[in-house]
């Protein structure tokens, strides 16, 4: 199952026989892992990504967790503070530019404190944008992958490749071949491939992953 934010409350397992991904979501494991290569490879350009990669000192994966850590973010102190914020009317859709590939922050934190089902503070001279923006600096400090979502980062990796990175994409054809791009190798190094491996071994015949013929 998706982690969520469980990694960044705590708490204890439900189960020992449910497991969490590594990251927030099964997307972002995905996005972390070399599956975004193969994706690159099928849909990015290869000079608008080597400018991009010059030009930036960044690479892509690091330039999607950038762009999608604020909404991440945003979804952190929502949770925390209980404001509600409807996190699916926050689509990076409305807040990347296809032309530059930049996140308009201002704009994001504007419209998050707008949908707020209340005030953060009690300061009235102060905005509910500028509150939600204090909240989110003053989170403590942790693993980006534990906060960010994979779909955010589906939808920034595909308006950066409309452009930026490429000339044409679509999110649902990104999460197919991300889905297509990770191996069972790749997938038994991750904390859950190996935490699924280890329920194998403890429920007996029981198989969850295809093993390669010998």
């Amino acid at each position: 199952m998706d982690a969520d934010l469980d990694h960044l409350h705590g708490g204890p397992a439900i189960s020992p026989n449910v497991l969490s991904t590594d990251t927030v979501d099964l997307e972002a494991l995905l996005l972390k892992s070399p599956a975004l290569d193969s994706v690159l490879l099928e849909l990015g350009d290869p000079g608008k990504l080597d400018v991009f990669q010059k030009k930036t000192g960044q690479d892509v994966r690091s330039a999607v967790v950038d762009r999608a850590l604020l909404m991440g973010r945003i979804r952190w102190v929502s949770a925390r503070r209980s404001l509600g914020i409807p996190m699916e009317d926050l689509s990076p859709y409305k807040y990347v530019d296809e032309k530059t590939w930049t996140l308009d922050e201002h704009r994001l934190l504007d419209d998050a404190a707008n949908l707020t089902s209340r005030r953060i503070g009690t300061t009235a001279a102060r905005s509910a944008a500028e509150e939600l923006r204090d909240e989110v600096d003053a989170l403590p400090a942790h693993d980006p992958w534990h906060v960010i979502h994979g779909k955010d980062m589906i939808r920034i990796l595909d308006i950066g490749l409309k452009r930026v990175l490429g000339g044409k994409s679509h999110a649902d054809h990104i999460a197919r071949l991300l889905r297509q791009g990770l191996d069972s190798t790749e997938l038994s190094r991750t904390s859950v491939g190996t935490r699924i491996s280890d329920w194998e071994q403890r429920h007996p015949p029981f198989v969850v992953l295809a093993r390669q013929p010998e």
